[in-house]
């Protein structure tokens, strides 16, 4: 058990410190560390303790070696160790480590100390100037099954010779790319001379420390003046490094072109083309269209091949119709006249209505509409509103219409003013074919204003359509009060009536002529009174209760008794309602 522990924290270091540097820029070198930690106990029925010591060690090259005193809580033990050290190195700042040696324990009690193999890993990290922190992991590895950790921690001092710095430029010699510098020239972070310019050539030798990049300098990092193609025009400014030689060049090094045509002067055959000519290799302008005209002074450069242009170089146009003579059908139009893209005259047709403007009498007419032989938009019905804008274009000849074609209808009751027997029905009132107010039980009260809307037919009313009387059309034999059945459906119309309004109760009246005495009449009358009620209440079940017979005989005439007409008038029936 106690082995494998050995064994695993000699592995666990060797493995952590494996992939560090070697530490080889330590040397002539050591650590002074006071520290403190914990001591365990292992298989001694102790309980854990403080512990504090100090550590002394000396490093040569990477080795160290030296030895650790500690006391250990109530001073009743005490611990000791000599060991080897092997060091490694981190970005000269954190310094791991890996200790072998022996280690004592000491017991005051029975005075008696316990040997055996001691190993530690741990680092010490640089902190500032030459103090560091400082950790470690130690195992005593006493005789008899004896196993004690004891991690610590500390503040150490290192003294002596720190770092290696050969040319004493501040950069350690693991570390610096250029080991011999000069003492006292400033470097870089790999300890190279600074080289400002990057002419490769550095500062504390450069006597032209501003040379711009990419120029080639001499020793003293100064720019070397070359002419590679012998233009008198320096390669660091010449733009054009490869002019033929002899060839006359401007300041950048380029051969002139006097033109401006892009093509020099040493190649251009036509030296002197107008500036911004288009031109060929050649430096000669262009003639895209092989007409003869060149570009620079060719107003139609799309002319097609063989073409007969004119100085402009535009395809000549003998009638100045705009339509050139290869295209033109029609090469001899009269100047002025309108022509079409073939070049032939035209008439005009302003509204694209069929009809020559010339002849067109209605020249704005809308596009699409159709037309008559005037140019004018057809009117099939004559009312003075064009087909396309009447919304009644069947309307009848003569007949008043308004802006959009439709018979006029003054009382808006939309019956038009010359089918409309009414012509001043209040707005809003409904009315029928006619337009006249609706008046559904013919009482001659319209129907917004008639209270009572089903008033028996032939019945007398009042303003508000309700009954005053109405008679009824029934006749009986000579001297009878038998009511015969072809007049039942004149008391049906009362029975309806009754039955709307049940609220209602009614008199029925019976009225006789003058012949014969005036108590038989009155007799008569009253018998055929109530024949006609008994026709209400058996036939068609309304309630006796709200029916009252009565006979008047011959006391209430509505006509002169002395003629027969006036009699047959008088010899009536009439029902009255009771409110």
């Amino acid at each position: 058990m106690i082995g494998k522990k050995i064994f695993s924290l000699t592995l666990l270091g060797t493995v952590l410190c494996s992939s560090l540097s070697y530490g080889k820029n330590l040397k002539d070198t050591g650590f002074l560390t006071p520290q403190f930690g914990i001591h365990t106990f292992e298989n001694r029925n102790i309980d854990d303790k403080f512990t504090y010591g100090l550590s002394l060690e000396r490093v040569f090259n990477g080795w160290g070696i030296g030895g650790y005193f500690g006391l250990i809580e109530g001073n009743d033990y005490k611990d000791a160790a000599l060991y080897l050290s092997k060091y490694y190195s981190v970005k000269d700042k954190l310094y791991p480590f890996i200790s072998f040696g022996v280690g004592a324990n000491t017991f005051n009690d029975d005075k008696r100390s316990l040997l055996g193999p001691y190993i530690a890993v741990g680092f010490y990290y640089l902190i500032k100037g030459n103090w560091n922190f400082y950790f470690s992991l130690k195992d005593f590895y006493l005789w008899k099954g004896r196993n004690d950790l004891v991690p610590t921690i500390g503040i150490s001092y290192m003294f002596g010779k720190k770092v290696e710095d050969s040319d004493g430029d501040g950069v350690s010699d693991v570390k610096d790319t250029c080991p011999d510098t000069p003492r006292g020239v400033p470097v870089d972070i790999n300890g190279c001379p600074l080289d400002s310019d990057k002419d490769g050539v550095p500062d504390y030798r450069d006597k032209c420390p501003n040379t711009p990049e990419g120029i080639k300098v001499n020793i003293d990092g100064c720019a070397v003046i070359t002419d590679s193609d012998k233009d008198g025009v320096a390669d660091n400014i010449d733009r054009c490094p490869n002019t033929p030689v002899g060839i006359k060049v401007n300041r950048y090094g380029c051969p002139i072109d006097s033109d401006l045509d892009g093509v020099p002067d040493y190649k251009d055959k036509c030296p002197k083309t107008v500036i911004g000519t288009k031109v060929d290799e050649n430096g000669c302008p262009l003639d895209s269209d092989g007409d003869g005209v060149l570009d620079n002074k060719d107003e139609c450069p799309d002319t097609p091949k063989g073409v007969k242009v004119d100085s402009t170089g535009c395809p000549i146009d003998s009638d100045k119709d705009s339509v050139p003579d290869y295209l033109d059908k029609c090469p001899d139009t009269p100047i002025g006249t309108l022509v079409d893209k073939k070049g032939c005259p035209v008439l005009l047709d302003s509204d694209n209505d069929g009809v020559p403007d010339d002849s067109d009498e209605c020249p704005d007419t809308p596009a699409g509409v159709i037309v008559d032989r005037l140019g004018c938009p057809l009117d099939s019905d004559n009312d003075g509103i064009p087909d396309y804008k009447d919304k009644c274009p069947n309307t009848p000849q003569g007949i008043s219409v308004d802006e959009i074609g439709c018979p006029l209808d003054s009382d808006k009751d939309g019956v038009p003013d010359y089918r409309d027997r009414c012509p001043d029905t209040p707005q809003g009132m409904p009315t029928d074919l006619n337009g006249c107010p609706v008046d559904s039980d013919n009482d001659g009260v319209p129907d917004i204003y008639d209270e009572c809307p089903n008033t028996p037919e032939g019945a007398k009313v009042d303003e508000k359509g309700c009954m005053k009387e109405v008679r009824l059309e029934i006749y009986f034999d000579l001297d009878s009060a038998e009511v015969k059945p072809e007049y039942y459906p004149e008391i049906e119309k009362i029975a309806r009536f009754l039955k709307e309004h049940p609220d209602i109760k009614v008199e029925i009246q019976g009225h006789t002529d003058s012949l014969g005495s005036a108590s038989y009449n009155l007799k008569l009358s009253q018998r055929r009174a109530e024949a006609v009620k008994k026709v209400l209440v058996e036939k068609f079940g309304i309630s006796a209760g709200r029916i009252i017979a009565k006979g008047y005989g011959e006391t209430k005439p509505i006509a002169p008794n002395d003629t027969e007409e006036g009699r047959a008038k008088n010899r009536r029936v009439v029902v009255i309602p009771i409110k």
